[in-house]
């Protein structure tokens, strides 16, 4: 009864606001808050999935595992996938992907009939498990199935998706138009990730005219909302002058908020910045402290740079072992500098 109160409740609401019109566009957050407190499973699951994404609040992980555990607890769909999300990808609990698929396929059916009785956000869930393989088996074209019934009902995480798959051609007609028309649907709704994407289209000229002055504006409300590529990007955008003002200390400010997030891009561009003394005293040092951030997770371009700083010693003590380690890091990537780098070495060797 609880959830068919709900239910209506949002069909209401879009028919008030007119179609295309989402849940997470006219359902805000302060709304959900006092019925996820009354113990509505269905807005608790929202309500944790808004603080998962950060959407229309600061992004949680806590509070959303805290609200997804007591969505899961009363074998809401919607909870027990979301809660399997955190579990997959380690979002404020240690990841268990045997546990977030056995979350996937308990919700599995509950999320079908829901789907199939129209609920935008379980058509999104269920797209996704499609698209990943999550709980079922891996099948493209359920996904954009599923995408495009969330999308078409205005639900801006299955947009973001579904402009993926036009941006791909995957199980459609590749068309970078589409693409932007579906990322500033979820773009013009709040959703940080379309409004980076929106924002590297108009940055690239991919499916509308070139114009770097909107790639800022798209990419500024996305890093205001925190999300670390766009922020990295900002930086990137106030280091060329790009579509903004040339500013070396604006760029090394969006690059740090990126970088202590963990963007390895970001930590690679701000040891940069420290190295030539762009907007920060110049720095060896510092610059190599971001460069090992960077390279530690993989990024070859920065394995390459802190291996040429152990090589000649700079910001760190002179160390062949450490300057041979990391460039093979690079080299097995297929980084070519690397590659010529340890050619070099072994000949001086012989």
């Amino acid at each position: 009864m609880h959830r068919i109160f709900f239910t209506f409740r949002i069909l209401l609401i879009f028919l008030l606001l007119g179609a295309g019109t989402s849940l997470a566009q006219a359902k805000q957050f302060d709304e959900l808050r006092p019925l996820a407190e009354q113990g509505n499973a269905y807005a608790q699951a929202l309500l944790g999935e808004f603080y998962r994404r950060g959407f229309q609040t600061s992004q949680d992980f806590e509070k959303a595992l805290d609200w997804l555990n007591k969505s899961a607890n009363q074998s809401d769909p919607l909870g027990m996938y979301h809660l399997g999300v955190l579990y997959q990808y380690g979002n404020g609990v240690i990841a268990d992907n045997e546990r977030a698929q056995a979350l996937y396929r308990k919700a599995r059916p509950g999320l079908q009939k829901m789907a199939r009785d129209g609920d935008p956000y379980a058509q999104s869930c269920l797209g996704t498990m499609y698209e990943h393989g999550n709980g079922l088996q891996k099948n493209s074209r359920g996904a954009l199935k599923w995408y495009t019934a969330a999308a078409t009902q205005g639900e801006p995480l299955a947009q973001t998706r579904l402009a993926s798959f036009y941006r791909r051609g995957e199980g459609v007609s590749k068309s970078s138009v589409k693409a932007v028309e579906w990322y500033r649907k979820a773009a013009e709704q709040g959703l940080r990730k379309a409004q980076f994407d929106l924002g590297y289209m108009y940055e690239k000229g991919l499916g509308i005219r070139r114009d770097l002055d909107l790639a800022a504006q798209w990419y500024l409300k996305s890093a205001e909302q925190g999300y670390a590529p766009a922020q990295n990007n900002l930086g990137y955008l106030y280091r060329r002058g790009t579509g903004v003002s040339k500013d070396n200390k604006e760029a090394v400010k969006w690059y740090r908020k990126a970088a202590e997030q963990g963007d390895s891009r970001a930590q690679m561009n701000l040891g940069s910045m420290y190295r030539r003394g762009f907007g920060v005293p110049k720095s060896n040092v510092e610059g190599a402290k971001w460069y090992q951030k960077a390279a530690e997770q993989g990024y070859d371009v920065a394995q390459h740079s802190l291996a040429a700083l152990y090589e000649r010693g700079r910001g760190v003590p002179k160390d062949l072992d450490q300057a041979r380690f990391w460039y093979q890091q690079a080299a097995t990537q297929g980084n070519e500098d690397s590659q010529r780098a340890l050619k070099r070495l072994q000949k001086g060797s012989l």
